[in-house]
């Protein structure tokens, strides 16, 4: 798995790439996401249309990332799912629990209050 990220106003938006299975690369998207929600109090935005096999390991790293965020009263969004990951979250009802939408644009609006000019800046991320 591999990452890019950037960083808008209160918003960390991430892509992910490959398949996410719970190894050491993934320790990495943990990490940098659990830092930026922590101290710098950042909604979060994960893009996985670019992601592969998604298993239960990977799946419970956005668990982690969920709960911390929820601690902080902040907002993680994820896009665009491929079809494997929306099986998985059906099957463990987390599409019930996490806010999934379509389009960057979408994940953007749902956070993105007080400077609604950030959606076009961040559209080409």
């Amino acid at each position: 798995m591999s990452l890019t990220y950037c960083l808008y106003d209160n918003i960390l938006l991430l892509k992910l790439y490959g398949d996410l299975l719970g190894l050491k690369d993934e320790r990495a998207f943990y990490l940098l996401s659990e830092r930026h929600i922590r101290m710098q109090r950042n909604h979060c935005i994960i893009d996985t249309s670019s992601l592969g096999h998604v298993n239960s390991k990977g799946l419970s790293i956005f668990v982690r990332i969920f709960t911390l965020m929820e601690q902080q009263q902040l907002r993680m969004v994820l896009i665009a799912p491929p079809a494997q990951l929306q099986r998985l979250l059906k099957v463990t009802k987390l599409d019930k629990v996490f806010t999934i939408v379509r389009t960057r644009s979408e994940a953007l609006r749902l956070v993105v209050h007080a400077h609604p000019e950030l959606v076009e800046e961040c559209a080409t991320f």
